[in-house]
């Protein structure tokens, strides 16, 4: 649930940014191959959410690539339209969709007092030094 209220967070900031608006998801990776995990997207979204046949997206938008550069297709749409398989889609429940509202109404503001504890975790093992108030942590792997 916190992993998709955060992937609802920088969606929405990101679709406001470019003034968008999406009337499905398509769910790829790890995550769509588990139907809970398809439907808390659907949910939470409050929107359709679809995976394809292949799920790993960066393997399939390489082969995508490669099939366009080698003029297997000429064109991307053209080779997506063969390439790219719906498998299958989950439809938010009413239900849960506004329980998920009640929760995210919470969730959005937990930032704010996360926000200094991660900063401060930086610190830990050397991984960042601790500068003056207002300049930027320094981070440092060796």
């Amino acid at each position: 649930e916190g992993l998709a209220f955060n992937l609802l967070d920088y969606s929405t900031a990101m679709l406001k940014e470019l003034d968008r608006k999406v009337d499905r998801l398509v769910v790829t990776g790890g995550g769509a191959q588990n139907d809970i995990f398809m439907q808390l997207i659907a949910d939470i979204f409050n929107l359709p959410a679809q995976r394809n046949v292949i799920t790993d997206a960066a393997g399939l938008g390489a082969a995508i690539n490669a099939a366009v550069g080698i003029g297997e297709y000429r064109t991307y749409d053209d080779a997506i339209a063969v390439m790219v398989k719906p498998a299958d889609s989950f439809v938010p429940q009413a239900d849960a969709v506004a329980q998920y509202a009640k929760v995210y109404e919470k969730y959005k503001n937990l930032h704010q007092l996360t926000d200094p504890v991660f900063k401060d975790l930086q610190t830990i093992n050397g991984v960042a030094e601790r500068g003056k108030v207002g300049e930027p942590l320094i981070a440092s792997w060796d």
